[in-house]
């Protein structure tokens, strides 16, 4: 089974074991965040799905924590994850953040693109009133040299993401520019979703 979270705009999932039967529940987002960052534990249900019941250590002490679940259905969110990956590369943290940053006041929109150059990854933003644009110096690598990466995202959510990385460096996966990406490092994978953007007629400063 998964574990979920999603703000609507980049979701966080990861495989956990559940039994056969396990319901699917959403949980509260701040009865999760009250949890532990290294909480294990048991998740229980009354007959309804209502009521969910958490179990704690508390300094040795046994507790647990009963919430209401919501009754909205989750997102299904295994079908926008990209399996037939055939694009992939290596993304510096620190250089991508600095990259951003930039890319931030450049586009009002806070929208960029992410474009290879040779076997170089790049990180491209313009604005289309004032015409100021913006190629950053390397921030990764590519992994497919036989295939160009373009796909533009929100710099925003990325630099969300990112922040909480705790690698120097993290992959990233795709399939099509207007599909989700999966950003992979030690804390799970996150699904981000792209915007859209003419990424056809994207030429890369100075060519």
């Amino acid at each position: 089974g998964y574990v979920c979270a999603t703000n609507a705009h980049y979701l966080k999932y990861d495989n956990v074991t559940v039994l056969p039967d396990a319901p699917n529940i959403i949980l509260p987002a701040n009865v999760v965040k009250s949890l532990p960052k290294d909480w294990q534990g048991r998740i229980d249900v009354d007959d309804d799905n209502k009521l969910a019941f958490l179990e704690i250590d508390v300094d040795g002490y046994k507790a647990t924590i009963t919430c209401q679940t919501f009754e909205e259905k989750f997102p299904e969110f295994l079908r926008v994850i990209p399996l037939d990956n055939d694009r992939a590369a290596c993304l510096d943290v620190a250089a991508a953040m600095k990259a951003l940053k930039i890319a931030e006041t450049v586009n009002h929109l806070s929208q960029f693109a992410f474009l290879t150059i040779g076997n170089d990854l790049h990180l491209q933003a313009e604005n289309v009133d004032t015409g100021k644009r913006f190629l950053s110096r390397s921030i990764g690598q590519n992994y497919n040299e036989t295939k160009e990466y373009r796909q533009a995202f929100n710099a925003k959510l990325l630099q969300t993401i990112l922040k909480n990385t705790g690698q120097k460096w993290i992959d990233v996966f795709s399939s099509q520019p207007n599909r989700g990406a999966t950003f992979v490092n030690k804390t799970g994978p996150y699904l981000l979703m792209p915007v859209m953007m003419n990424l056809e007629n994207l030429q890369p400063l100075g060519q």
